[in-house]
């Protein structure tokens, strides 16, 4: 079993009625409850290796804003309940864990904590300064129940992805890193032989591959370690073939361990030649080019026509 199914299950049969019974059903309604947040299982992405730190129940409680005295009732009321559910420890409000995990607090809390913004970015510039990878822990997993409705609200707001013109500038902004990383200091640093190089501009193009994906498919991407696997498996048939390229490309015993420049050359631009035909469907270019660079200033004329001035993405 799954993190999430785990405490889906553990909400289910044991908090939600426990919290409904200790609150009173007029209070009760006005909280929700699900599992959001930091974690491989908040994504799908947890098995064996992930228990062996942080793992177990993952459940959170938001009161509305305001309302701190209501979180604090429900944490009393969690803490009262057993530690662990089927052998498994209650994170937050047993078990140690990390700040955002798990626990009682305000929806306000959660959106501030992961995107600097008590309801989440709303303009341009908060948008475009919040890095994606908090992006997609403050909207991931699932909610159980929300009474309030006010954290679903914000939520399936931020779930319908960035505003065009950020978009489409951070689309231009991982071409460019694509291209520069990939397709041109990875191949030589191959060409010369140069081991570590190749390492780090191919983490580089990867991270920028998969980020480039899941703005393509509308979807955030989460941090770094969970980004190829994200692309697999979140971003259809588009993530699958890219992966597919970019695992090939950095086989230790292949093109990457091997430093051979055309293999690798050859696999990043496949990759490429996918992005480029998504890009096309989209209507962002019109040119054929595999080298992504080539179509940056297209990408970012049309951001600049959609509300944003160009600008450098910060890394995230």
């Amino acid at each position: 079993m799954q993190g999430l199914e785990l405490t889906r299950e553990y909400a289910a049969k044991v908090a939600l009625p426990e919290l409904r019974r200790g609150l009173g059903d007029e209070a009760f309604s006005r909280i929700a409850v699900g599992s959001v947040g930091d974690g491989s299982d908040r994504f799908g992405f947890d098995d064996e290796v992930s228990r062996d730190h942080d793992w177990g129940v993952s459940l959170c409680v938001w009161a509305r804003d305001g309302e701190q005295a209501l979180a604090a009732s429900a944490d009393q009321i969690m803490r009262a309940l057993p530690s662990n559910y089927c052998g498994y420890p209650i994170l937050g409000f047993h078990a140690r864990a990390p700040q955002g995990r798990a626990g009682a607090w305000t929806v306000a809390t959660h959106y501030a904590y992961f995107t600097g913004c008590s309801e989440g970015p709303c303009t341009l510039a908060e948008w475009a300064h919040t890095p994606e990878h908090a992006l997609a822990a403050a909207t991931n997993g699932d909610v159980f129940y929300d009474g309030p409705g006010d954290f679903s609200r914000i939520r399936e707001r931020l779930l319908l992805g960035y505003p065009d013109a950020v978009r489409l500038q951070r689309i231009a902004q991982r071409c460019m890193d694509f291209a520069q990383a990939g397709q041109y200091n990875l191949v030589r640093a191959a060409v010369r032989g140069d081991e570590a190089g190749c390492c780090l501009a191919y983490a580089r193009a990867v991270e920028a591959a998969c980020l480039l994906v899941h703005e393509l498919s509308h979807r955030f991407c989460p941090y770094y370690k969970w980004a190829l696997t994200s692309c697999e498996r979140c971003c259809g048939e588009l993530g699958r073939a890219v992966a597919a390229h970019l695992r090939a490309a950095g086989s230790f015993t292949g093109a990457l361990g091997t430093c051979n420049a055309r293999a690798l050359q050859n696999e990043l631009d496949d990759a490429a030649a996918l992005i480029v035909a998504e890009l096309a469907r989209q209507e962002l270019t019109d040119d054929t080019s595999v080298f992504l660079l080539d179509h940056v200033n297209t990408i970012r004329t049309l951001g600049t026509a959609a509300g944003m001035a160009p600008c450098a993405m910060p890394r995230d």
